[in-house]
């Protein structure tokens, strides 16, 4: 099937590769990356608390293009790699969404080795925290190496932590494309089972769709077309009398399959030797195929209003995360300026897991209940012979999605600007290695990016990446309740 022409898929799980390492390498050594951008808050900080904010903030909308950019090269050439391939049953549209999964499997795979990073990181952590406690040997002789040692850098440990943060938010990024690429073939297959059933409604969906001319005489011919062409495959199944070599699941793939998915159909039953070359001589495509994969219109209204919506949730569970974990952080201190000799054990611990909650049920709510609510009304506002209500919620999942994990980019990266300045300017040193107290402003101004940053790293930044996974999930579970 694939002839000689395998090695364009190959390439599609080689970019991939390439495109996580490359990724790994800009993050660290590219003018765009957080650590260039440390230094210009840590001169920043000098000013005000300010100053340093908004530099950090523009750091990390900066460095978030590195993975933009690469995802989006990465995607490029595995479209471009796979279409390529000469598969005979598949259009090269297909292969080349295939390509797009196979860079996804290229891309986890330097994950294989990125995820043995957390328990290095934990032990140069240790290391780094142990190293100034250290009983201080007798200085060395200063040369322009110690020199050049000396000089402020972000701790290993930061550095691995920084680096599987920015591959770990490019990882769920293609995630978020995967998951549109698998709710569009879910779509589709609900959509067979009505070609089947009523063939009427379903030449007014692909109407809908623009697969068919609009008029009302196009639409009957188009069903009138499809009935017959389903009459004649109900009666090879009759004729082949045994659902286990021609059943119901092939009935409703050739029901709405183009031409070369009927071809290769065709064929893999008569390899099978389920068909007789007689038989299978009789399959004919589609008179209204299904596109393969169901695209999606950009420019629909119902769509672009999804778009919006997405964007709007996918803000609203950041918001709710960041000040869900401020009202956190303010009931723990209460609870421990009050008398900790009349507090029982553990009743701070209970009263933070009390708090998480107003943190979780907004967050389900935004990325659970709200995309399945709007999909369903829009499904049955407009009636059955649209497809508004999954065309929407297609709309809401890649661009909430997308949204969502380059958002979480902006801030994970700003949290890692911030957190290296604060490493910087908290232990400068002179160009003679000798140790210089920093400014008590400027470590104020330091600390206060810092701070914020962490806020964004440990509240923002998962509950960004949980609103995409959880949408994507939802889609794809209750994706039959949006089909007309």
């Amino acid at each position: 099937m694939l002839s000689d022409d395998w090695y364009w898929f190959s390439g599609s799980v080689a970019a991939g590769g390439a495109a996580a390492v490359l990724l790994l390498v800009l993050s660290r050594r590219s003018p765009l990356g957080p650590w260039y951008g440390a230094r210009r808050v840590a001169r920043a900080s000098q000013t005000s608390p300010a100053s340093n904010v908004l530099t950090g903030f523009a750091a990390g909308l900066e460095a978030s293009a590195l993975a933009g950019l690469t995802v989006a090269a990465a995607i490029a050439a595995g479209y471009a790699l796979s279409a390529q391939a000469g598969v005979s049953t598949a259009s090269s549209a297909t292969t080349g969404f295939m390509g797009i999964g196979l860079v996804c499997m290229g891309f986890v795979l330097p994950g294989l080795f990125i995820g043995a990073w957390s328990p290095v990181a934990a032990i140069l952590a240790a290391h780094d925290a142990a190293a100034p406690n250290a009983p201080p040997a007798e200085p060395p002789a200063e040369s322009e190496d110690d020199a050049r040692l000396a000089s402020p850098q972000p701790a290993r440990a930061g550095t691995l932590a920084h680096l599987s943060g920015h591959y770990a938010l490019a990882l769920a990024s293609l995630a978020v494309i995967l998951s549109f690429l698998a709710f569009a073939s879910l779509i589709r297959a609900e959509l067979t089972p009505v070609a089947l059933e009523d063939p009427e409604r379903y030449a007014a969906l692909a109407q809908d769709l623009d697969l068919l001319q609009p008029g009302d005489d196009v639409r009957f011919a188009a069903a009138h077309a499809i009935a017959t062409h389903t009459a004649a495959l109900r009666a090879l199944r009759e004729s082949v009398g045994d659902d286990g070599r021609f059943g119901p699941r092939e009935l409703e793939q050739l029901a709405v399959a183009p031409r070369f998915e009927a071809d290769g159909i065709a064929k893999s039953l008569v390899d099978d030797d389920d068909l007789t070359p007689r038989q299978a001589a009789g399959i004919q495509p589609s008179p209204l195929p299904l596109p393969l994969p169901l695209t999606v219109d950009l420019a629909r209204p119902e769509v672009l209003a999804a778009a919006f919506a997405g964007v709007l949730l996918a803000f609203l569970a950041a918001a709710t995360a960041i000040r869900g974990v401020g009202r956190l952080a303010g009931g723990l201190l209460a609870a421990a300026s009050t008398n900790t000799e009349s507090t029982p054990p553990g009743a701070v611990a209970r009263r933070a897991a009390r708090s998480t909650g107003p943190v979780l049920v907004p967050l389900f709510a935004f990325a659970i209940i709200a995309p399945v609510g709007l999909g369903v009304s829009v499904r049955y506002a407009l009636g059955d012979a649209v497809n508004a209500g999954w065309l929407f919620v297609a709309g809401l999942l890649v661009a909430g999605g997308i949204g969502a994990v380059m958002l979480a980019a902006v801030l994970e990266s700003a949290c890692a600007v911030w957190s290296i300045a604060s490493e910087t300017v908290a232990a400068p040193r002179e160009p003679g290695g000798n140790a210089e107290a920093p400014d008590p402003s400027t470590l104020l101004a330091s600390s206060t990016g810092a701070d914020a940053g962490a806020t964004f790293h440990d509240a923002a930044v998962p509950a960004l990446v949980a609103f995409a996974r959880l949408a994507a999930a939802a889609a794809l579970a209750f994706g039959a309740l949006f089909v007309a």
